[in-house]
């Protein structure tokens, strides 16, 4: 991205939220919703969950989009 000429935070974030792509953590305890939350970085959630949906829409599953909201919504709770 530095060839690309974006900004040097630009490019921390984006490097951020890629490290951050694993699966959405499942239904868990608010504890370890929270502990994962802090490691990310709540500035980084927006970005995380879009990925998420473009992740799960993408692959044309309904039912998988669903299981993305509800896991969102748990981490907003």
């Amino acid at each position: 991205m530095e060839r690309l000429r974006f900004s040097n935070a630009d490019t921390e974030h984006v490097a951020a939220v890629a490290a951050s792509l694993s699966p959405a953590p499942s239904f868990a305890e608010p504890a370890v919703l929270r502990r994962w939350l802090n490691r990310v970085g709540p500035e980084h959630f927006a970005d995380i969950t879009r990925a998420w949906l473009a992740i799960a829409r993408a692959h044309g599953e309904q039912e998988k989009t669903l299981d993305v909201v509800h896991r969102i919504n748990a981490l907003r709770a």
